[in-house]
């Protein structure tokens, strides 16, 4: 059997809201809008903002990331990066450290997932299927159902 390609989609991320990302995942204050997920891929692509100083827990990415700041500042790995910024990170980065200053926002494409460490040392997965859950669970608590459009 020959399988078709995936559709193409489109949203403007303005209709979106801005949602908490899961606490667990850092000291508080960094928000989120899920773009689009791609299970082919697999990827899931991410508006994040931080709304404070916030930092993110420790953690690791299982597969390559792509990353465009567009605003703020942030402090990975104790390297200040400044808006605007495009960034690559290879599968196995690791971010003990990661301070995103009040007022960083980025857009993040990653593919594979992300192990995040808890202060209790459990390690916790986020895939694109984790991602697509938790903005559907969080997306409909707000009675909020975005629109896509092909493109």
């Amino acid at each position: 059997m020959i399988k078709g390609r995936a559709p193409d989609e489109g949203l403007s991320p303005d209709s979106l809201p801005w949602m908490e990302f899961p606490p667990g995942y850092h000291t508080g204050g960094l928000e989120w809008k899920l773009l689009h997920v791609a299970p082919e891929a697999p990827s899931w692509t991410v508006l994040f903002r931080a709304v404070r100083d916030v930092t993110a827990r420790p953690h690791v990415h299982h597969g390559p990331a792509y990353v465009y700041q567009y605003a703020g500042e942030v402090v990975l790995n104790g390297q200040t990066i400044r808006a605007s910024a495009f960034g690559y990170e290879g599968a196995g980065a690791v971010h003990p450290h990661t301070l995103f200053k009040a007022g960083a926002e980025f857009l993040m494409t990653m593919f594979g997932p992300l192990e995040f460490d808890a202060e209790d040392g459990t390690k916790y997965l986020m895939t694109w299927l984790d991602a697509q859950k938790l903005w559907a669970e969080q997306t409909a608590s707000a009675n909020h159902r975005p629109r896509f459009a092909g493109v």
